[in-house]
């Protein structure tokens, strides 16, 4: 516990400084605490790069409402001007379609934090990806909750990604290079924003950045408010599409940016250099053995049998994966992951035999496996700075990918000061009409009823950051 508290207090009083820093020497500088927001006013031609491809940018933002609000969206956008039962048909039709989507593309199955598929399914095809952010807040909780109740550690449903530190209990590490990915992610969001204003020929005051202390936690694009007062009111399905397009473009990011990442690594890497990788990696390598052998495993607070314990050992020489012979890490992988059973032909102090194994959960046997360095054999000189290089750019476009799906996730919250809060409460404001209020006050109805529930769902799912038990 008190590890956690002393991280949190050094992160504050650093944060503070800088900000005070900036406070003082920063032009058009706002500041609150620990959290400042560079502004600037230049105009930039960039902001206007789709004002003549409006259909594009319509199309684009519409679909992208969807994949963050489900059914919720598409009835607001296309069904709501229909009769009730086409209405009503169209909405479940429309809520079935995507949670099967999600279900193809997605897996479904969390080991650690097990959800219904069914209700993790409806979550999306009804709510998008904010229902499934609410779902997994719940489900979540109640594991923190049940977990810290019996003395267990479990893991924080959320954390801030600071690249470079590693928080107590927090679910993902992130390298110290993602810093360079959250500015392009930053960037792509708010200049599309930006576009969609441009589009509508409303007026950019300003622009910029929002940091926490030094660190760049968003970015801004800001039109004149008046104008985007009097778009809600006249023109709400435009004013959606200029809240989505941050969200949206993130998330078009993460798909086409990894079909793109994985044609070139498979027609160009591929072909034209893992050949030669692949055959100095198998001359640099004797076979693969165990370097460890776990007794149990334990992630967040749940426990996994290992199959492997007191079946194979330390040393133990891996020679054969369901009979086919493995020599390098790389081939042993490829053996063995998402198989859902395999034998190892392995060589125990002389003593040779098959071992069957049935993968827990996770899909491990509770091994570590290692390379035999080939002592006979030098690589070139060249080859472990091309495998660095590989590694690096490889590590730098995975982690640029998946922090835009989260931040495009995190952003389709329903709740200020995210996009999500300002595009649930004009698409769900239909449903409150039994308050019988004006539309201002519904409004401020919906965004403090997902306000308070969000709030306590996110302080339960931080507490692993604070209790380490």
């Amino acid at each position: 516990m008190w590890d956690g508290l002393f991280w949190i207090v050094g992160i504050i009083f650093i944060f503070s400084g800088v900000t005070q820093l900036i406070k003082k020497y920063g032009k058009n500088a706002q500041t609150w605490h620990v959290v400042s927001m560079l502004r600037f006013t230049k105009p930039l031609k960039i902001f206007d790069l789709f004002v003549n491809h409006p259909k594009l940018v319509n199309w684009l933002t519409d679909i992208g409402l969807v994949i963050g609000f489900g059914a919720i969206a598409v009835d607001y956008m296309w069904l709501r001007t229909q009769k009730m039962h086409v209405r009503m048909v169209g909405f479940v039709l429309t809520s079935a379609l995507l949670g099967g989507l999600v279900g193809l593309v997605f897996p479904l199955d969390n080991p650690i934090i097990p959800m219904p598929a069914l209700l993790v399914q409806a979550a999306f095809g009804v709510f998008g990806l904010a229902g499934l952010i609410l779902v997994n807040l719940v489900y979540s909780a109640l594991d923190i909750i049940t977990k810290l109740g019996v003395g267990k550690n479990a893991c924080a449903g959320v954390a801030p990604v600071i690249p470079g530190v590693d928080l107590p209990n927090s679910p993902i590490s992130v390298p110290l290079h993602a810093w360079l990915s959250f500015v392009i992610i930053l960037v792509l969001h708010e200049a599309s924003h930006g576009f969609v204003v441009r589009k509508l020929g409303m007026k950019l005051k300003s622009y910029g950045l929002l940091l926490l202390g030094f660190l760049p936690i968003g970015a801004f694009v800001e039109p004149d408010d008046k104008e985007m007062a009097q778009l809600e009111k006249k023109q709400p399905r435009e004013a959606l599409r200029v809240y989505a397009a941050g969200a949206a473009s993130n998330f078009y990011f993460f798909v086409i940016g990894g079909i793109i990442f994985t044609l070139i690594g498979g027609l160009l890497l591929g072909p034209l250099i893992m050949p030669t990788l692949t055959d100095i990696r198998k001359d640099s390598s004797l076979g693969v053995s165990v370097k460890s052998v776990e007794d149990k495993i334990i992630i967040c607070g749940t426990e996994f049998e290992t199959p492997a314990h007191n079946v194979l050992f330390e040393g133990d020489h891996i020679t054969h994966v369901d009979g086919v012979p493995v020599i390098t890490l790389s081939e042993y992988s490829k053996a063995v992951i998402g198989k859902d059973s395999y034998t190892l032909t392995g060589d125990h102090g002389g003593v040779i035999s098959d071992d069957f194994f049935e993968p827990n959960d996770l899909g491990r046997i509770g091994i570590m496996v290692q390379e035999i360095p080939n002592p006979d054999y030098t690589p070139p000189g060249w080859y472990d700075p091309v495998v660095t290089v590989i590694a690096f750019v490889t590590g730098f476009l995975g982690w640029l990918l998946l922090l835009n799906f989260l931040v495009a996730t995190a952003n389709f919250l329903p709740i200020d000061p995210f996009d999500g809060g300002k595009m649930a409460k004009l698409m769900l404001l239909p449903y409150f009409g039994f308050l019988k209020m004006s539309e201002t006050d519904t409004k401020k109805f919906i965004g403090r009823l997902f306000m308070t529930v969000i709030l306590i769902l996110i302080i339960i799912n931080a507490l692993p950051l604070i209790i380490v038990n």
